[in-house]
């Protein structure tokens, strides 16, 4: 998968945590290889699949102009997310 991720230039950021399955630290950062290996090695399904944490694509290859995203933290019961407050197309 990370193969694919490298070669299509894809950026994902991890957006949502569930706080009881995973530190809130992980909010915002970049999902790459080296965040999965991390994430094997606490015990927790490292592409998420249990509800610990989700992703956005930011950016692509195959996206047709640069996006840029702001953010901002939401809680709601043990979930600590970033909801999307702007986007705009460069």
């Amino acid at each position: 998968m990370f193969t694919e991720m490298q070669k299509r230039k894809i950026k994902a950021i991890i957006t949502r945590v569930n706080t009881s399955m995973l530190e809130a630290r992980w909010l915002g950062q970049t999902f790459n290889e080296n965040v999965y290996q991390q994430f094997k090695n606490l015990a927790i399904d490292s592409f998420g699949e249990r509800g610990e944490y989700h992703t956005t694509v930011v950016d692509a290859d195959f996206f047709l102009k640069e996006i840029e995203f702001t953010f901002y933290e939401d809680r709601i019961g043990n979930k600590l997310q970033l909801k999307l407050s702007s986007i705009s197309v460069l």
